[in-house]
């Protein structure tokens, strides 16, 4: 549920809102839909229809994307179901219940966790574009520039089982959008033109699977930014500690900031990496992102 309250402290008529039941019914979860019914993070408010009245957007843990007017109904084009477009084989037009494609190399399809972001990413005064992570996750080779880290992480044994979650920038209208020519349009798909060109895009999870829902895809919320280059940029991470940053048109890419500590810490200390690196008691810190704690004897 939602609620909202005017300033002496008095529930606001229409509220609270929900989120649709339907998509979280019993039936819709298993191994690749493991939605649930709530929102875990928090709401924020952006005026999605340019009519100088604020909406209220919030991620749903039924992997849908929800934004509620003031007076309690649905903004239009909301909500919007947040899944990779062209992964899915098909969807459920009842539940929105996702089906995958052999060749997606899914991990997990699952919820939603972070407060979107908003803002304009093509810059303008117009109905902002919302930006938000997924607990999706899909195998492959991690969308990160590593370097010499690779190697640091392959002795570790962690780059052998990583992937990818996604990161999505939505249109102020949802589904409402329409579709790009040539966009991905799978049976039963509710919104097909409701990302902007080039999203979602992949970001590297190093440790897929680590712990439920807060260990999955991107839990940590994005955040925008003007540059020289571009006219927004926005910056998440993944919940194995991964940071990444995307353009307007949705190029990533992503920094360990775990392996730049350890290579930081052996040059102070004089340490050989090698063996630090071949340790058990490394190789598990890694591979759980726990916090490390060196402790060395004469």
């Amino acid at each position: 549920y939602v609620y909202a309250w005017d300033a002496q402290g008095k529930l606001l008529p229409h509220f609270p809102v929900e989120t649709n039941p339907v998509f979280s019914a019993p039936g819709v979860a298993n191994p690749d839909n493991r939605v649930q019914r709530g929102i875990f993070s928090a709401a924020a408010l952006a005026d999605l229809q340019g009519n100088g009245q604020l909406d209220i957007v919030a991620s749903g843990m039924d992997r849908h994307l929800y934004a509620w007017q003031s007076n309690g109904s649905p903004a239009p084009g909301f909500p919007v179901l947040v899944v990779n477009p062209s992964k899915v084989a098909s969807v459920n037009p009842v539940n929105n219940q996702v089906t995958f494609t052999a060749s997606s190399d899914v991990m997990q399809g699952t919820k939603l966790m972070d407060t979107p972001a908003v803002g304009n990413l093509n810059g303008g005064s117009g109905p902002p574009d919302l930006i938000l992570g997924s607990n999706e996750q899909y195998k492959g080779t991690p969308n990160a520039s590593l370097g010499s880290l690779a190697g640091i992480l392959k002795l570790a044994g962690v780059a052998s089982d990583g992937g990818n979650s996604m990161v999505y920038a939505v249109y102020p209208d949802g589904s409402l959008h329409p579709a790009a020519a040539g966009a991905p349009d799978p049976p039963g798909y509710p919104n097909p033109g409701a990302f902007l060109p080039g999203w979602p895009v992949t970001i590297a999870d190093l440790t897929p699977g680590v712990l439920p829902d807060v260990g999955d895809g991107v839990t940590s919320s994005p955040a925008l930014a003007s540059t020289s280059v571009q006219s927004g940029e926005s910056s998440t991470g993944t919940a194995s500690g991964n940071s990444g940053t995307a353009g307007t048109t949705g190029t990533a890419g992503a920094t360990v900031l775990l392996a730049q500590l350890v290579l930081q810490v052996c040059q102070e200390l004089q340490v050989s990496l090698v063996p630090l690196v071949q340790g058990a008691i490394l190789q598990r810190a890694l591979r759980h992102r726990h916090k490390i704690l060196l402790w060395m004897s004469a």
